[in-house]
């Protein structure tokens, strides 16, 4: 007999191609050739079938990446199998002997059974059935049973080391951080076909571990196994160092479509979250939840509630950590809702609610939306300000990604700290435009939409040495948080102080507006005042960033250098002897003399304390530096005020000035000269 027949299936496994050798004689049946053909190899059975039986079944390099075994397991499960089984004995009394070995396995890029092989061994004989070796090189099975064509009843102990590849396996997901081992003992009876199958699965060592915290057996545990539904009788786990639970019971049908109910039980430190966040740094707290999950086993449905209670947590780049955290949620079928979220934040308070619809069906995207706000939170951000205040915001998922939008409402931005550089090196270092960095752009950044109004009356403060200045905050941030857009106007209130090379300016003007849609350039608009002996001078800085104007006046009226002179020595240009002014070198000369002195005279001050300290170099025709004159000045109270002025290269001229505010409009200055004499002025202001 020779039968041929493609696309067969044999025992329930599809295959590409069965043939059949048979010849037949009396009372016996040479069995040539079976070869049965599936995408994974190939298997022969050969022998003869009388009165007893003589048959050896042989398959060699079973490819465990194709059907039928990569139908069996979701994850990408990789080697060879060999299978060889000798069958003696009688047909009503069979014996086997059998063995399968296996050669490179691997789950992934993932060695198991150590070195990648495994063998497992079964002998039956007499109705009597034992096994010994390894499934696979993940779980251990050792044990004997009764077994006949028709029935089974089997006793076996497991055990594995390897509970995070079991659950890559069964669901083609791995989790790094997850190890387990558990042993147990297996009973299972029942009938070939599989209706009437019971089983039992007891235990009394299981541990589970997730990013180095571990849960280990508080009591045995008992899984059951009939009707084709499993019975989670006891499963109790718990680490007494941290006080953490699991507890689970229920029933879980095998069967499609058929009724989960499942009961759940956790109290688990907040430590446990960590491996799902790695940058971020969580401390020590507790989420305690109960819950139920029903629905079926394609689509389950939760129901219950969990708390999260004294967790801090701390995000790389935050301006702050999150602490006392205490949170309230609600598990629904579907998705989770944010009950309620409360935490100390930056000195203040920060609260949040919303839910997260869940993916199911045939949306499989997460749609969530929350609301935050912040009250009385105080942040040193960016570098060197400290902002106080508090916003409400909106987050929400988007098609493309979130977005987030709502008001931040500033009641003081404060910046404080002294600069080592003067106003003009400040606003140079301020204004310049940076190198292009050309650099990957955050996938998460970059699909995140901004719309903020960021509202601050009166809420802007800068108190250093270079400006006392108040103003107001009126801005929208939109683009992404990848490339944001800035638009609408900082302005400073008339007034402010401004402080360079030992002169005081009043701001009689200062608004920075933001209108380009396309990146944040200010348009700057400063006006400043000064008065310089007898002359009042007027500082304008108008344009953007990359055309920035400066144009300096003064009243009476001066010529442009001459007023730059008067900014940076206090005093006019050098003239010759005709009363014309010095030619242009000794002019520059002066001038870059004049910014010298001033960055040493501005080092010394802060060194001793000095209420004024200043260097007024003195310079030829020529442009070389001759003299230098020191003036030292000290407040001796309120409205006192005493200056001590000498030219170190001559002793005759040594000034002492003692001035003394009589009240805003009336000054007296008394005058000690280096030549012995004596001055007293009055000076009288009227502005009109």
């Amino acid at each position: 007999v020779q039968v041929d027949v493609d696309e067969a299936a044999l025992a329930g496994v599809p295959l590409d191609h069965l043939a059949v050798d048979l010849g037949l004689r009396a009372g016996t049946v040479d069995v040539r050739e079976i070869r049965a053909v599936a995408p994974a190899g190939e298997a022969i059975l050969s022998g003869s079938l009388g009165e007893t039986l003589d048959l050896e079944l042989a398959a060699t390099d079973l490819s465990l990446a194709a059907d039928p075994f990569a139908a069996l397991a979701p994850g990408p499960l990789e080697g060879s199998l060999d299978l060889r089984a000798d069958i003696g004995g009688t047909v009503e009394r069979p014996e086997v002997v059998a063995s399968v070995e296996g050669r490179q396995l691997a789950l992934g890029a993932q060695a198991l059974g150590g070195d990648g092989s495994a063998r497992l061994d079964l002998r039956w004989s007499e109705g009597r059935a034992t096994i010994d070796g390894t499934l696979l090189g993940l779980v251990g099975v050792s044990g004997e049973g009764d077994v006949d064509p028709e029935r089974f009843d089997l006793a076996l102990d497991l055990s594995t080391d390897r509970v995070a590849t079991l659950v890559e396996l069964a669901t083609g997901t791995a989790y790094p951080e997850l190890a387990g081992a558990v042993t147990g003992r297996l009973g299972a009876s029942g009938s070939w076909s599989g209706e009437d199958l019971e089983a039992t699965l007891t235990g009394d060592a299981l541990s589970v571990s997730w990013g180095g915290h571990e849960l280990h057996l508080l009591e045995p545990y008992r899984l059951a196994l009939a009707g084709g539904v499993v019975t989670v009788e006891s499963l109790y786990l718990g680490d007494d160092a941290s006080q953490s639970e699991l507890f689970l019971y229920g029933d879980v049908p095998l069967e499609s479509g058929a009724p989960v109910d499942l009961r759940v039980q956790v109290a688990l430190s907040s430590a446990w979250a960590q491996p799902l966040f790695p940058t971020w740094q969580i401390g020590e707290g507790r989420f305690e939840a109960l819950g139920a999950v029903r629905g079926t086993i394609d689509d389950p449905k939760v129901n219950g509630q969990g708390e999260l209670e004294q967790s801090t947590l701390l995000i790389p780049g935050a301006p702050a950590s999150v602490q006392e955290i205490a949170g309230y949620v609600l598990f629904d079928p579907g998705r989770v809702v944010l009950d309620s979220f409360h935490a100390d934040f930056a000195g203040g308070t920060l609260r949040a609610e919303g839910a997260i619809a869940l993916p199911g069906g045939e949306d499989s995207s997460l749609q969530y939306q929350m609301q935050v706000s912040a009250n009385a939170v105080t942040i040193r951000y960016p570098e060197g300000f400290v902002v106080r205040g508090g916003a409400e915001a909106g987050i929400a998922s988007t098609a493309d990604g979130r977005r987030i939008s709502g008001v931040v409402d500033l009641d003081r931005v404060f910046y404080l700290e002294d600069v080592p550089i003067g106003f003009s090196q400040l606003l140079q270092s301020v204004f310049q435009r940076r190198p292009l960095e050309i650099r990957e752009t955050d996938e998460l950044l970059a699909s995140t939409e901004l719309n903020l109004l960021v509202r601050g009356a009166d809420a802007l403060s800068v108190r250093n040495n270079v400006a006392d200045l108040d103003g107001d905050i009126d801005l929208a941030v939109r683009g992404t948080l990848a490339r944001p857009v800035v638009f609408g106007t900082v302005e400073v209130e008339s007034g402010g102080k401004l402080v360079y090379s030992g002169n005081e300016y009043t701001v009689e003007r200062g608004v920075l507006t933001f209108a380009n849609p396309f990146r944040i350039e200010p348009v700057i608009d400063l006006v400043a005042t000064t008065e310089l002996r007898e002359y009042d001078v007027t500082l304008t800085l108008a344009g953007t960033l990359d055309q920035l104007s400066a144009t300096v006046v003064s009243d009476p009226p001066l010529a442009d250098l001459d007023v730059l002179a008067l900014l940076t020595s206090g005093g006019e240009l050098p003239t010759t002897d005709d009363g014309t002014a010095t030619d242009k070198q000794a002019t520059a000369a002066g001038l870059l003399y004049g910014q010298a002195a001033s960055a040493v005279a501005k080092r010394f001050n802060r060194l001793f304390g000095l209420d004024k300290f200043r260097i007024d170099p003195l310079t030829e025709s020529s442009g070389s530096l001759e003299s230098a004159r020191v003036t030292v000045g000290q407040r001796l109270s309120s409205d006192l005020f005493a200056t001590y002025s000498y030219d170190p290269s001559r002793t005759d001229i040594q000034i002492l000035e003692l001035e003394w505010q009589v009240n805003r409009a009336v000054t007296v200055i008394a005058t000690q000269n280096g030549d012995g004499t004596y001055a007293l002025d009055v000076r009288w202001q009227k502005s009109f």
